[in-house]
């Protein structure tokens, strides 16, 4: 074994070791727990190797290894993604693993008492030269020598149309802003986000209001966000379907649902809210099925090549997975022909029918199961695999290949300006401390005390703003098979209650 230098997590994670545990934190710590006393084996299971184009062996020692000459397909864009594979185990700080070559170093962090094998991505090496002497060093843990350079070839996304999938205004850009700014992309977002914090209560203090308000807001963040982007309104949209009850419309299919608290004249008033005519001045079907066909009525207006969505078995927010539960959906539906017929038709040179069924798929996660904080660490460090073992019984064949997106400075600066301008992501401040009647500071007060409380390593100021952007890239036919081992888990947890 390497033994590390221990000078504790740094940072964001040394300062937030000693804070109260949020509920999400606490089942990441019996998560990691359960692997503990289990043991490395079990803790060591998800092996990414089957699923790489090509597995280089290393020579290293002492902390250092030689960089090996990459394969061919590797030399030219779309170039490839590049995991260092490592036994990892620490204690109570967050550990950091940093990499040095040439001149110039980066790191990428874990989670408190990590043990088993970990990712580390190496993008920043790509253009090395053979042969080249690459330090490994971290803090907080020890590793062992590595072994393995696991090499995915990059998807082709030049000249390809792309429809990034949405469920809360907000998740497109915290997932794929660099993507769809890099791309010829559509952003779909499925709900109004017209749920959540109370975070307006000091202008609107009945909550049916400031619900309705707040999802307001929230849609049309999603439609003029992606203008950063270069994503015009008209092709930014949001459905308009409820925050939060995505799970609900598919146990309860085919009821409509209603807003969760929200009072609304009009079931369609945030889908109103469009640019794009044909989901402006067409009603709301707030149904399961009527998310089918929504789905359906976009990928047959977008034709897209990719289609980028949250991986259901790895994003613990129901309305995530059942987003991608209803775009397979809808994926079938074109493929058997029995799809509604919705929305805009194919156009002259455009693919058939029956090829919108069988789009690449690139997943993700803003959520992580049993790890809500990651990514881990400081924006400048690197986004690599989630803990994936986290994930009770995980087979590697529902994650298909990984996709390191990088992001230059330009657009990493771009992402951090749209997500600040997403009002959900940061805290109402009316600047007017002095002046404002009591009980609005009053308010003000509490929400201050509720931030303080909250650990800051939960903002996606912190979490989204990487280097690189992560996905795990997966046909059709193996997205169904995650989404059918997701609903079967599903309904096993409803039939427990």
């Amino acid at each position: 074994m390497v033994r590390l230098r221990s000078g504790g997590g740094g940072g964001e994670g040394a300062s937030a070791a000693g804070r109260a545990r949020s509920p999400a934190a606490w089942r990441c710590v019996a998560l990691v727990f359960a692997a503990l006393v289990a043991g490395s084996a079990a803790a060591s299971a998800v092996d990414l190797a089957p699923s790489a184009d090509h597995v280089l062996e290393l020579q290293s020692s002492g902390g250092e290894l030689a960089w090996p000459e990459l394969p061919p397909a590797c030399a030219a864009p779309p170039r490839c993604t590049l995991l260092l594979e490592v036994e990892l185990v620490s204690g109570r700080a967050r550990p950091r693993v940093v990499i040095a070559a040439a001149g110039s170093g980066f790191e990428q962090q874990f989670a408190p008492r990590t043990r088993g094998r970990r990712y580390v991505d190496l993008g920043p090496l790509h253009d090395l030269t053979p042969g080249s002497r690459v330090q490994l060093s971290a803090r907080g843990g020890r590793i062992a020598a590595p072994r393995r350079l696991l090499v995915f070839e990059d998807p082709d996304l030049d000249g390809r149309r792309v429809l990034v999938l949405a469920p809360h205004p907000d998740d497109a850009e915290i997932a794929a802003f660099g993507l769809y700014a890099g791309t010829d992309s559509d952003v779909v977002t499925v709900t109004a986000g017209d749920a959540g914090g109370f975070n307006y209560r000091v202008l609107f203090a009945d909550p049916q209001e400031h619900y309705r308000i707040k999802g307001r807001i929230r849609t049309w963040d999603s439609i003029t966000v992606p203008r950063l982007g270069g994503v015009t309104p008209e092709r930014a949209r949001n459905l308009g379907f409820y925050d939060a009850t995505l799970a609900r419309m598919w146990r309860q299919r085919p009821e409509p649902v209603a807003p969760p608290i929200a009072a609304l004249d009009d079931p369609s008033e945030f889908r109103r809210l469009n640019v794009a005519a044909r989901l402006r001045d067409e009603a709301l079907q707030p149904t399961w099925q009527g998310l089918v066909a929504d789905l359906v009525a976009e990928l047959r207006a977008v034709r897209p090549d990719v289609v980028v969505a949250p991986h259901p078995l790895l994003d613990a927010h129901s309305d995530h997975a059942f987003t991608t539960v209803a775009l397979l959906e809808a994926l079938e539906a074109l493929a058997s022909h029995a799809a509604p017929e919705r929305g805009d038709g194919p156009k002259a040179g455009e693919r058939a029918e029956e090829s919108l069924s069988s789009p690449l798929l690139l997943l993700y996660t803003n959520h992580m199961v049993g790890a809500e904080p990651w990514p881990y660490g400081e924006r400048e460090a690197r986004v690599g695999p989630p803990p994936l073992d986290a994930v009770e019984g995980l087979d590697p064949a529902w994650l298909g290949r990984i996709h390191s997106r990088p992001l230059d400075e330009p657009t990493r600066a771009m992402k951090i300006l749209a997500l600040e301008m997403m009002h959900d992501l940061r805290p109402l401040d009316l600047q007017d401390r002095k002046s404002a009647p009591e009980e609005w500071r009053e308010a003000l007060r509490a929400t201050t005390r509720a931030l303080r409380r909250e650990r800051p390593s939960y903002s996606y100021l912190r979490r989204a703003p990487r280097p690189n952007e992560l996905y795990f890239v997966l046909d059709a036919e193996q997205a169904q098979r995650a989404v059918d081992e997701f609903l079967r888990r599903f309904e096993a947890r409803q039939g427990a209650r």
